[in-house]
C-alpha cells in the first residue's frame, strides 16, 4: 500500500500465497533489516500442538522503492 496521502491510498502491489492449514499466514513480519537491503520478510508459526508444520517458503518482499 501506498500510504503517503492517507485520504487516496493505493494498492501498489499483491501478494497470492498457498492456502495454509497448519498456521497462519503473515503472523511474522521481519523488518530488522529493511533498511540496510529494502527487504522485509513474511512467514508464519505453526499453529500445531507440537509446533509440526510442513516446509514453509519464506517470501523476500522488496520495499526498497517506495
Amino acid at each position: 500500500m501506498d500510504i503517503a496521502n492517507l485520504k487516496e491510498m493505493k494498492v501498489v502491489g499483491h501478494l497470492n500465497f498457498e492456502p495454509s492449514v497448519t498456521s497462519t499466514e503473515g503472523d511474522f513480519v521481519d523488518v530488522s533489516q529493511v533498511e540496510k537491503t529494502g527487504i522485509v520478510y513474511f512467514s508464519s508459526y505453526p499453529l500445531n500442538e507440537d509446533c509440526f508444520a510442513p516446509h514453509k517458503d519464506v517470501p523476500m518482499i522488496d520495499v526498497s522503492n517506495p
